[in-house]
């Protein structure tokens, strides 16, 4: 046994070494095989990128070539912006002409509605004073006039005294001057011994404009300042004399008078006649201003069309000088901008041809690397034919080996049997050697329980049948133990027999 695992020892160690060389140089030639193909991919890669470098820089160059020729056309950046600059100049001056016009525009709209409340403030002052002067002239000059004109309508009185005139005359104011009337004033001569009026009275004929013939009748009624005065100064009349104050009170030499407050036809006749002139001076100033208003009016109106037409003429200059600052200022920021990205892209294209060249550079150098890394590396064939012999020489130590391995297995697989089964048969030895100890002791106690079973048989003599039946059992089961024990002896002779022979064969 010893033997055979000394054989076994050594011809693992020879096995051993030997794979160990043989994977050492299979595992050199992998690596190198590697390698050359690794540095053939190289120089190929290397080769296949120098061309694509050289072919780019080409391109490269002419790029560069065409961005150049971009970047040095100042002529036209400089032709974009002076139009640019001319364009926002004229757009300046279009907004300030617009902003002129605007202003005059608005300026035009106020004239306007200065003219139109003007217009409008005249127009109703002649329409309201014209049918003033309808209803009067309507309410004085009915009838015939041009027939017999009454006196009233050829006299006119200081205004406020209409009232006084009114009621000192009275009805005598509807009488005609002409004399073929019915009812007429007679021009006669001044008197010349007439009474005088009483002090603080003047003349009625002082404030009124009319026909002589009014004159002696005018120049015996008195005007005085107030109801007082006429009171106080009645008493002094002079027969056909009459005082009349301003607001319309009457005395008159024979007692007669009446109140300011109660006032006349023809005073209220006065009043609408002098009305009636004074509205017709307006009528005739009115008409001429608000004739003159309509002509201001249709000349503003005029001037604001002209204005709103150079204002609107002005936006659209605005908006097409806007249109063209616009177009202008995109073609100078296009041009800019590509004249700013063709300068760029120029750097950029200049460092990429700077570093095009270091890479065609450092591409070259590894190319040369890898060229004499492949003629550094070993004839691969010899080492292949070296390790083909090699492995023959393992096969054979294998071989060996496994036919050491073989023989000690075989011996240490009998050797572990035998002690194996010694053991099994230890075992049933000793399981056959506790089975005769308990049949010996079950027939010993068979044997006491016999014994005991006869005294009590002795006993039981009154009892045959069933002691019978107790005696055949106990024999049957005394005889079955006898059996048994027997048979244990048997089986522990035969397994000391077996024993023996194993020790022999040991």
């Amino acid at each position: 046994m010893e033997e055979a695992a000394g054989k076994l020892a050594e011809a693992r160690k020879t096995y051993e070494a030997g794979e160990a060389q043989l994977a050492e140089q299979t595992n050199a030639l992998a690596h190198d095989e590697a390698r050359k193909a690794d540095l053939e991919r190289r120089m190929v890669d290397a080769e296949a990128r120098i061309t694509r470098l050289e072919d780019g820089r080409e391109n490269l160059t002419r790029e560069i070539a065409r961005l150049e020729a971009e970047t040095g056309d100042r002529e036209a950046l400089t032709e974009a912006d002076r139009e640019a600059a001319e364009a926002a100049e004229t757009l300046a001056q279009a907004r300030a002409a617009a902003q002129t016009a605007e202003a005059a525009r608005l300026e035009a709209q106020n004239r306007l509605s200065a003219a139109q409340e003007t217009a409008q403030t005249t127009a109703t002052a002649e329409a309201k004073l014209k049918a003033e002067e309808e209803a009067l002239a309507e309410i004085l000059e009915t009838g015939d006039p041009d027939l017999w004109p009454p006196v009233i309508d050829s006299m006119s009185v200081e205004q406020g005294l209409e009232a006084a005139l009114g009621i000192a005359l009275g009805e005598d104011l509807g009488a005609a001057m002409d004399e073929a009337a019915p009812v007429h004033w007679r021009r006669l001569p001044a008197l010349g011994d007439a009474p005088s009026l009483p002090a603080g009275a003047q003349p009625l004929g002082e404030f009124v404009r009319g026909p002589e013939a009014l004159l002696r009748r005018l120049s015996q009624i008195g005007v005085v300042n107030s109801t007082e005065d006429g009171w106080r100064l009645l008493p002094e009349l002079k027969q056909g004399q009459r005082l009349v104050s301003r607001d319309g009170a009457f005395w008159r030499w024979d007692g007669y008078t009446a109140a300011a407050d109660a006032p006349s036809a023809a005073a209220i006749r006065l009043e609408q006649r002098n009305r009636l002139r004074e509205i017709r001076v307006s009528l005739e100033a009115a008409e001429v201003a608000a004739r003159q208003s309509a002509e201001l009016l249709e000349t503003v109106r005029a001037g604001l069309e002209a204005a709103s037409d150079q204002e609107a003429n002005s936006r659209e200059s605005v908006r097409e000088a806007e249109s063209e600052v616009e177009t202008l200022r995109h073609a100078q920021t296009a041009l800019h901008q590509k004249t700013a990205e063709s300068r760029s892209r120029l750097g950029a294209q200049r460092e990429a041809g700077e570093r095009l060249d270091q890479d065609l550079r450092d591409t070259k150098r590894q190319l040369t690397e890898a060229r004499d890394a492949l003629g550094g590396i070993a004839d691969l064939d010899a080492v292949r034919a070296r390790i083909g012999e090699l492995r023959e020489e393992v096969s054979q130590r294998r071989a060996a080996f496994v036919e050491s391995q073989a023989a000690y297995d075989s011996l240490k697989n009998r050797a572990e049997e035998r002690r194996r089964r010694l053991e099994e048969i230890a075992a049933e030895i000793e399981s056959w050697t506790d089975r005769k100890t308990g049949a010996e002791d079950q027939i010993t106690q068979l044997t006491e329980r016999r014994a005991e079973l006869e005294t009590a048989l002795e006993a039981l003599k009154n009892r045959p049948g069933e002691i019978g039946e107790q005696r055949n059992a106990l024999l049957n089961q005394v005889g079955e133990a006898e059996t048994g024990r027997r048979a244990a002896a048997d089986a522990l002779a035969l397994m000391e027999t077996k024993l023996a022979e194993a020790d022999r064969a040991l």
